[in-house]
């Protein structure tokens, strides 16, 4: 069905449609602010956010190894984090908001092209209001990008579909290229649909025809190829390894396809995630894409030796799938309705499943119902839909996975109820109550299963705890890590963040039990091992401290903070030869970093190279002007080497940030005592001495500087 060209009731609609549709997302914008996980997200969202940072501040590369997750969305959000650093967890929100607008437009116009324009305004209001789509919107992950993109794909798709030249096809292919960079799960659609294309058979002659579908089929797969294939070369030419997009799929491969599937897919962050990631590695096994390859033939084996149990599994899959209950995936949906009202009117699940129990009962009877509409856009939704749905059933079903899928549902479901309510409008009863009893039927089989309880997740407590850390809110965070442990005794990481936030509290005994807890449950925690060292070095025991540190470096050498906090350690013994490599190696990994610059210019001083360390602390002062201990240092390597007049200008420097400090007094007084100006040096000296009653140097000098005032005192006379 070709919709002729919008009338101005169409436009007005549109109008309507999208206000209500941005709206929406920004009243919830305005509600979710309150949500402690608004500028501090968890688990994906936080490493999206972290890799988006480091790309941001010019690892274009991000990073030495393949990708580990689909590149195309961290490297979006670095686009709006250089943009806006000040304001970006709202401006990304609002970003995201406009994709999900856009999406609404796109299920007006794929609908409208389908089924025509009422079922196009019904299925638009319906995606404008979809709850579920709006908290996606508001959460710092990829599906609110992937949607939009997948839908926009459908549209190109549909464009192409009406141009006689193969060309045409390279939109498409490019469109699928970047939805497939954001999540490849729409490359089975994309090869579905050259299948379909290619037997297709329209117009023109045999021949020809095959011809040019051929032609648009090869175009369409090296548009494709075209748009992957930066990744795939940054993937071989700085990770090493032939990895096409990124190598994570075995593992969630693995995760949904095994005897195990309800422990594998509940597996969270910590110590059984851990233990699952170090399974090939355990086995020898380096290469990311061999990993990869490692859990493809472990579900694999699983697939062959229990083919019956497989198909059973299927079928459990396709059962959670079109059951109305929001399935989890690190991040509990229904916990977010606490922070707003609009979400709790939007989303719930008091005996329907509201939206998708619902929706999911009218969008089969619509597929049934519109069998005899052979459109091409209703051919192309019908496509996208059911295989968009097999490859969520490869892997395992979830909320956010289920989330693209719904647009091409929308439009069968707007069918349905337009068809219920025209026969009850001609008077044709039996047809609309066989409609609505089907619609009944599949509502109460597809509502069985309960959404989850947030007060009973032990990982909601433990990312609570986290989020409140991070903010540096101690007492939330305790309270919600000892709510975690209560429920789940062995979790490992909230043992970790329980032991980090007494520590911050100066709560050392506590925070060493836990540490302890947390290595008693994970003993390969590095982490942990780092933090206990911190705990023993912070309380005096230097020996203990060094052996967790050495042990941490043991189970991961490449972790940057444990060699930092261990050359901490080797300085404060002044074991500056022993720190200084240590110091090298975290420069190199964090250049600039101004704690970083600050103790390798120790480790230089220490070791005799006063110049090199007053180059280090003089680009960390650069770095961070506003904080004096590099201006302190600087001041007193540049006096140490007789250049009193930089000392001055540093010194003098630190003492305009921290006019108490000690050390800045008494350097400053070294420099004055130096340059003859005794009366000053005495002044600054006794402050400092004053101060730091333990300043040794400083109460020696002092003595000197009274006998120099006394005797310039005595000459005048």
């Amino acid at each position: 069905m070709q919709v002729p060209t919008w009338a101005r009731s169409d436009r007005a609609f549109l109008v309507l449609l999208l206000a209500l549709a941005f709206g929406l997302r920004l009243a919830y914008l305005c509600e979710n602010r309150a949500n402690v996980f608004f500028d501090a997200p968890i688990v994906d969202a936080k490493d999206f956010l972290e890799q988006a940072q480091r790309i941001a501040a010019g690892d274009w590369l991000s990073g030495d190894q393949p990708f580990w997750q689909p590149p195309l969305y961290p490297y979006f959000l670095a686009l709006w984090w250089a943009l806006f650093p000040s304001s970006f967890f709202v401006t990304i929100r609002v970003v995201q908001a406009a994709l999900g607008v856009s999406s609404c437009f796109l299920v007006y116009d794929l609908t409208a092209h389908a089924f025509g324009r009422r079922p196009a305004r019904l299925a638009a209001l319906a995606a404008a209001a979809y709850g579920v789509a709006i908290y996606f919107e508001g959460e710092l992950l990829a599906v609110s990008l992937e949607t939009a993109l997948n839908l926009l794909l459908l549209r190109a798709v549909m464009w192409a579909l009406g141009r006689s030249r193969p060309v045409a096809w390279l939109l498409p292919g490019c469109l699928a290229g970047l939805a497939a960079l954001t999540r490849p799960n729409i490359l089975l659609f994309a090869a579905v649909l050259a299948l379909w294309l290619l037997l297709r058979s329209h117009g023109a002659s045999a021949a020809t025809s095959l011809r040019r579908r051929s032609a648009s089929c090869l175009i369409f797969a090296a548009g494709t190829a075209l748009v992957i294939l930066p990744a795939t070369v940054r993937n071989l030419v700085v990770g090493r390894d032939l990895v096409l997009i990124s190598h994570n799929g075995g593992i969630n491969f693995y995760i949904g396809n095994n005897a195990r599937y309800d422990s594998t897919v509940a597996i969270h962050p910590g110590q059984h995630w851990e233990n699952l990631v170090a399974e090939p590695a355990l086995a020898g096994i380096a290469k990311p894409s061999a990993r990869s390859r490692y859990f493809v033939r472990k579900a694999a084996a699983f697939i062959v030796s229990d083919p019956l149990g497989y198909a059973g599994l299927l079928g459990k899959k396709l059962w959670l799938f079109l059951n109305g209950a929001e399935i989890k995936r690190n991040q509990d949906i229904y916990y977010a309705r606490q922070y707003s009202r609009l979400l709790r009117f939007l989303l719930w699940d008091r005996g329907i499943a509201f939206p998708f129990g619902l929706l999911a009962p009218l969008a089969l009877v619509g597929l049934v119902s519109t069998r005899t509409t052979r459109n091409s856009a209703a051919a192309l939704l019908r496509l996208y839909a059911f295989s968009h749905t097999a490859s969520v059933l490869l892997f395992f079903v979830t909320a956010r996975y289920r989330l693209p899928v719904v647009p091409a549902l929308l439009p069968f479901a707007a069918c349905t109820v337009l068809d219920l309510a025209g026969a009850v409008h001609a008077g044709a009863y039996r047809r609309a109550l066989g409609t609505a009893a089907g619609v009944a039927l599949l509502v109460l089989l597809l509502n069985q299963e309960r959404a989850s309880v947030p007060e009973r997740d032990a990982q909601l407590h433990h990312d609570l705890g986290e989020a409140h850390l991070r903010k540096q809110e101690y007492g939330p965070a305790v309270a919600h890590l000892q709510q975690a442990l209560a429920l789940e005794p062995e979790y490992s990481s909230a043992w970790h963040n329980l032991a980090v936030a007494y520590f911050e509290q100066g709560e050392y005994r506590q925070a060493e039990a836990a540490a302890r807890q947390a290595l008693r449950w994970h003993p390969p925690r590095a982490d942990t091992h780092a933090l206990l060292g911190q705990l023993l070095m912070t309380t005096g025991r230097l020996e203990q401290a060094e052996a967790e540190f050495l042990r941490s470096l043991e189970l991961d050498p490449g972790r940057g903070a444990t060699h930092h906090q261990y050359a901490e350690l080797l300085l404060r013994q002044q074991r500056f030869a022993d720190a200084l490599p240590h110091m090298e190696l975290v420069r190199r990994s964090a250049p600039a970093d101004y704690w970083t610059l600050y103790d390798l210019g120790r480790a230089l001083n220490g070791v005799g190279r006063p110049a090199a360390a007053l180059q280090v602390f003089e680009q960390a002062c650069r770095l961070a002007p506003q904080r004096p201990q590099a201006w302190i240092a600087a001041g007193a390597v540049a006096l140490s080497t007789d250049q009193t007049a930089k000392a001055r200008e540093y010194l003098e420097r630190a003492l305009s940030l921290a006019p108490d400090d000690p050390y800045a007094l008494g350097n400053l007084g070294l420099v004055e005592l130096a340059a003859g100006r005794s009366e000053r040096a005495v002044q600054l000296l006794a402050r400092a001495v004053a101060i730091q009653p333990g300043a040794t140097g400083f109460q020696a000098a002092l003595a000197q500087a009274r006998a120099a005032s006394a005797n310039t005192r005595a000459s005048a006379r």
